[in-house]
């Protein structure tokens, strides 16, 4: 089932398929996102999301920097429904901290718009991880490739203000796997 997803209403549906007890029919329908192989062997988490007037200029196109926007809330939303017990101990003494973001914009995109948002994650390294961003904007004719973004992402260890690097904990790291991720050189809890 593809929509567009907003944390709250994930979080809802992803508890409702939870505690509903009837499995993995529930928690299909509530899951908010295709999964797709390409041919290099990554799993692709494509999101759907519908452009609103609030994300736009005046003028009717997406400003530049909710693409970059779009790469954490579809980050947090790949951890709602894939690394769900690992995301709810963030913010304690374990955490995960965006290392570096990048974004390339090659087309606009309007209000209205209907946006398809893939991630890819291609490597676990030591303390690091990549998540890599591709913005299709759908049309009537396929689709048209609008941005492409990269993240990487550091799990760290939390005393006070201060990060220090930190393993990945084993959810995350099946969880990266299972989409094709190269975690040979992973720092393991």
């Amino acid at each position: 089932m593809k929509h567009s997803p907003t944390t709250a209403g994930l979080s809802s549906a992803v508890n409702l398929a939870a505690t509903t007890g009837n499995g993995a029919r529930e928690a299909q329908a509530a899951r908010s996102y295709g999964l797709r192989t390409r041919p290099d062997g990554l799993v692709e988490l494509e999101f759907s999301h519908t452009v609103t007037m609030g994300e736009t200029s005046s003028v009717g196109f997406v400003y530049f920097s909710k693409l970059i926007d779009w790469q954490g809330q579809y980050r947090e939303l790949f951890g709602i429904e894939r690394i769900r017990n690992y995301m709810e101990t963030l913010g304690g003494d374990t955490t995960m901290v965006t290392h570096s973001c990048s974004c390339q914009y090659f087309n606009e995109i309007w209000f209205a718009d209907r946006v398809l948002v893939r991630i890819t994650v291609p490597w676990v390294r030591m303390q690091f991880a990549q998540g890599v961003f591709e913005y299709y904007r759908a049309t009537e004719t396929g689709e048209v490739l609008a941005a492409k973004g990269e993240q990487v992402w550091m799990s760290a260890r939390r005393q006070g203000n201060v990060f220090s690097p930190g393993p990945w904990p084993q959810e995350f790291l099946d969880a990266t796997r299972e989409l094709g991720a190269d975690t040979s050189r992973a720092l393991v809890a």
